[in-house]
């Protein structure tokens, strides 16, 4: 029972983050092989004229490649850096959880810096500051833990008769724990295996202020000099709306 609970932790944090707008979603179809055009009918008959002189061919031009991205993407082009509260979008998101367990988390404020590179060939990459991560990580398990504690001992104690409640040793021990330290490094296990997802590249295309990452679900984003702003997903899961909006600055 234990392990379910604090996976489902674990995970929601998780789910909030690696399933953000900037995880990949399908992979681009392969575009399907036009039919060969049909040979041409032979004529009827001959013709009667002699053969005039065939014309001096002109040299064929090169068809021109499609561009990498469409839109103008010049306002965007460059490395933007995000200081990101993701406190705002767990808090939002536990908030409305159905089952209850976890409407009354509050999460203080937790920040991730968080590099974007989009580059002019129409590629992206996307990674976290390692040492922002880390740190997050650590304060929400740090402040997750408490309420951990607490949700689990009145769990294991909801139907115990009066005076035969388990006490915090023998509920540990259930566990096969010593400490609810180790509660904390469970789950900061559980998250470090999340740190690729937060870490990415691919291709992006831009169609107006509608961006798509690797052909995921449009982002609706506004430039204004060296602020990029993310401010809403079409498409998106809840979680993801409780994401936005995100602000870059640009750095590069």
């Amino acid at each position: 029972m234990f392990k379910s609970f604090a996976r489902i932790a674990a995970l929601l944090i998780a789910v909030i983050m690696l399933c953000s707008v900037f995880a990949a979603c399908a992979k681009k179809d392969e575009p399907q092989p036009t039919e060969a055009p049909a040979e041409p009918t032979e004529q009827a008959s001959e013709p009667t004229e002699a053969p005039t002189a065939e014309p001096t061919e002109e040299p064929t031009e090169e068809p021109t490649e499609e561009p990498a991205i469409s839109g103008d993407a010049s306002a965007i082009v460059g490395r933007w850096e995000s200081d990101y509260n993701i406190a705002n979008a767990m808090n939002a998101s536990f908030a409305q959880d159905e089952t209850g367990m976890f409407t009354d988390m509050h999460f203080s404020d937790t920040f991730i810096k968080i590099y974007l590179t989009f580059n002019e060939d129409g590629t992206y990459s996307m990674e976290p500051e390692q040492e922002s991560y880390e740190a997050a990580m650590k304060q929400i398990v740090n402040e997750m833990v408490p309420f951990l504690k607490e949700f689990i001992i009145a769990m294991y104690n909801a139907f115990a008769e009066e005076g035969e409640e388990m006490t915090e040793e023998q509920i540990l021990a259930e566990m096969q724990m010593s400490s609810w330290e180790e509660l904390g490094e469970m789950m900061l296990q559980e998250m470090d295996e999340g740190d690729d997802d937060l870490t990415s590249d691919g291709v992006y295309t831009l169609d107006g202020n509608r961006l798509s990452l690797d052909n995921s679900s449009e982002i609706i984003i506004s430039v204004n000099g060296s602020v990029l702003t993310f401010e809403s997903v079409e498409g998106g899961e809840d979680f993801v709306d409780e994401m936005m909006p995100m602000v870059f600055n640009k750095i590069g």
